[in-house]
This record gives structure tokens, C-alpha cells and sequence, in this order.
């Protein structure tokens, strides 16, 4: 997932208006229950007047982090008309809109209004957690309303964008997202649902902390007055010339300090994510059932006929381990200019922990040559990432997608 989280956490993009009460607390809703291909904001107003019943709280929580997903659609679609290549989450897919009025600020605005929605979805998956409950989702109910119209075009089914957004151009082994059936949801996955919620939240945070506006008005405005002539055109010799634009606001957006008051909600959101993970694992362990699974476990298929033993499960924590020991500190990042191929631990590396607390200057050619994170270098164990190596070699080449998919 890496860039409108990359002029996004280096302009960056995914796998996020706020309408209804959205905090979890119960609304007043006239009339019977919505079409279950109603809006994004017709079903979150409605769940949220099902107070805390607990299959009403996963299925608010899912909904809400979608909308933030739409939030993020809504912004693109309605202020930039132009390419964002290198953008993951079906932000290529969009449509152009001819009266697309640029706003230098629609990421930062997109990032901000999705942590409202991402807010929400994360105290009624926190509401749902450990409860008993029992829904069936079908993706092709499910669909942004990118030009806010409140009508469903083509253009905005979910499974239009579901492969971007889970990091493959085809689904698990070959099966395709949009041909899923119903998938049944119960007591584990709302852990794993709001794990996924605090992996979003952490990264619309460091896209905050990381100030993008400023560069994107200079890239956009530098490239108008290129071609400002009547006559001027692109010379795409190279085959890339809208990447040019994303590089140079990458490198813009990376000098200066980032927010740190940002950076420590994102590293508190990347920790959650790894505790509510480890309460999923430890909850679909013990499901007895086998109904059209999101993510199963050792005796049970998932819904797309992927099977997942102990043993890729097992290495999954250990990956999860490895992570939550850097991101405390307790483990060390090699960095590449010091060497540390023939060091036995302790070595030398980056502390992690302290970069997120009191984030360095992030200039790209200071972090490149190292002055920058001269003082986040101490003595200690390395992180070797052995257990990321060996998930990888259970999951062949698919290592990305089974990683969002475990998240």
C-alpha cells in the first residue's frame, strides 16, 4: 500500500462527509431497513439506529471505514482532473471529471475527513469485538458514490475497485473479487476488521504528519506554467512523464520535519493493529464452524477456496512479533552505511520507536546520506526480519496480497 500514501506517507493513496451519528450512538431512522444496495451513508445512518446491537456494530464499522475509502474517491474525483500514476487502492480507475476544480489541498482534506469516518468504524468494531453475531456481506451490494449524486453508476461498484485495493490485479489464486458470493461474518472478525481500520488510520496519519498540500500546489502550478504555451506538449520519450510530477512532490513533501504530535497517533494506531490482530488469530482458532469464511482457519475454507494451515498462521505471528519489537524499540533496523553483515548482536541500527516519537528531518538526501538519523542509531539486537522471509516462502509469490489479507 504505498503511494496516495506516498504524496500520501510520501503522497500515498488507498485499502477512506459525515452524515448520521456516526460515533456509535444510536439516530432516529424513519421507515423500514434500506435495500441492501443502498448508499454507503443511507446504511451507516440506519445501523447507527440499531444501538449496540453487536451485528449492527461490525457491519456500522465496516460501512464507516468504506466511507472513508469514498471520502477519499469523493476528494480525488471532485478536485483533480489529472493523472496520479503510482497511486494504489483503484485511484487510476477513476474516471476523469471534466469539471474537476483542483484543490491543492484535497488530500490533506480526504485524509482528515477519512479519520472521522475511520474514528467511528473503530468504536463499534471495538463494540462488536468478543460479541456473539452472525452477518452475511455480498460485495456487489456495496458501491461509492464518487460523484455524489446519490445514484449508483457503473463506474462506483466496490468490485470495480476491490483488486486495487487489495494490492492485486486478481484475487486470491486466481479467483476473481468481483465473482465472490455472499461471505459470512462472525465473532473473530471484527478483530480483524479493526485491525484493519487502525493499519488505515496510522497511515492517513503519517500522510498528515508529512504536510502535502504546499507541494502539490508548487508541482501542479510548476507543470501549468511548463505547458502553459499553446503549442506546448508533453515530450514522453521516456514513457514517463506523469511520474515526473509524483516524484517531485514526493521529494517536496519530504523536506522538513514531520508532525510528530501525527507520527505518535500512527505508531499508537500501528500497535493497536498488531493486538487486535493477535485477538482475531486467537478467536478464529477456536470457530468450529465452516460457512463461507473471510479468513479461516486451519479446519475451515475461506469463501474464495483459500486454505490457511497452522503452520502459515503461526508464521504470521511471528511476524507480527517481529514488528511490534521494532516499532517498541526492542529490535533495531539495520541501516545500509553502517555495516553490520559481520556484527553478531548487539549491533548498531535504528531505533524505530524514537524516529515515530521525535520524528527526524526527512529530507530524502539526508536520509539517503544518513545525517539526518545519526541520532536514532544505538546498540542493540537487529531485527533480521527471518520471520517475514520464511512467510514468504509459504506464500510464493503472493506474499503482498496474503499479508493484506492476515493484515
Amino acid at each position: 500500500m504505498s503511494s496516495i500514501y506516498k504524496i500520501l506517507a510520501s503522497t500515498v493513496a488507498l485499502t477512506l462527509m459525515s452524515c448520521g451519528s456516526g460515533d456509535g450512538q444510536s439516530v432516529n431512522w424513519d421507515g423500514p431497513a434500506p435495500e441492501a444496495s443502498a448508499s454507503l451513508t443511507v446504511k451507516s445512518q440506519y445501523l447507527a439506529s440499531r444501538g449496540s446491537d453487536p451485528a449492527a456494530q461490525f457491519e456500522h464499522g465496516i460501512v464507516e471505514a468504506m466511507r472513508a475509502i469514498e471520502v477519499i474517491y469523493q476528494y480525488r474525483y471532485k478536485h483533480f482532473s489529472g493523472e496520479l500514476p503510482l497511486t494504489p487502492g483503484g485511484m487510476n480507475n477513476l474516471p476523469t471529471n471534466p469539471d474537476a476544480e483542483f484543490d491543492p489541498a484535497f488530500i490533506e482534506n480526504a485524509m482528515e475527513e477519512a479519520l472521522v469516518h475511520l474514528a467511528r468504524a473503530e468504536k463499534s468494531l471495538k463494540n462488536a469485538s468478543g460479541e456473539d453475531f452472525v452477518v452475511v456481506l455480498d460485495a456487489k451490494d456495496f458501491w461509492f458514490d464518487i460523484n455524489e449524486n446519490g445514484e449508483r453508476s457503473g463506474f462506483e461498484s466496490l468490485t470495480t475497485y476491490l483488486p486495487a485495493i487489495l494490492g492485486e490485479p486478481r484475487g486470491m489464486r486466481g479467483a476473481e473479487p468481483g465473482d465472490l458470493g455472499p461471505i459470512r461474518f462472525d465473532t473473530a472478525d471484527a478483530d480483524w476488521a479493526l485491525a484493519y481500520v487502525h493499519t488505515l488510520s496510522g497511515m492517513a496519519e503519517m500522510v498528515l504528519a508529512m504536510d502535502p498540500t504546499p507541494a502539490i500546489k508548487q508541482v501542479v502550478e510548476g507543470r501549468d506554467a511548463l505547458f502553459a504555451h499553446e503549442d506546448a506538449r508533453a515530450n514522453d520519450m521516456m514513457g514517463f512523464d506523469s511520474e515526473v510530477d509524483t516524484i517531485a512532490a514526493v521529494l517536496l513533501v519530504m523536506r522538513g520535519k514531520p508532525d510528530s504530535a501525527r507520527t505518535q497517533r500512527a505508531h499508537g494506531h500501528f500497535l493497536s493493529m498488531i493486538n487486535a490482530n493477535r485477538d482475531f488469530w486467537r478467536r478464529v482458532g477456536e470457530e468450529t464452524d465452516n460457512d463461507r469464511e473471510w479468513l479461516p482457519n486451519a479446519n475451515q475454507t475461506s469463501a474464495f477456496g483459500v486454505e490457511v494451515g497452522e503452520e502459515m498462521a503461526g508464521q504470521w505471528q511471528q511476524v507480527l512479533s517481529e514488528i511490534e519489537d521494532v516499532l517498541n524499540g526492542d529490535k533495531l533496523i539495520p541501516y545500509w552505511r553502517v555495516d553490520s553483515r559481520n556484527s553478531s548482536n548487539p549491533g548498531l541500527g535504528l531505533n524505530m520507536k524514537k524516529i515515530f516519537m521525535d520524528p527526524p528531518e526527512t529530507d530524502f538526501v539526508y536520509l539517503v546520506q544518513g545525517a539526518s538519523l545519526a541520532p536514532y542509531i544505538e546498540k542493540g539486537e537487529l531485527a533480521d526480519m527471518q520471520a517475514w522471509r520464511d512467510f514468504g516462502r509459504m506464500t510464493g509469490r503472493q506474499t503482498n496480497l496474503f499479508a493484506l489479507w492476515f493484515n
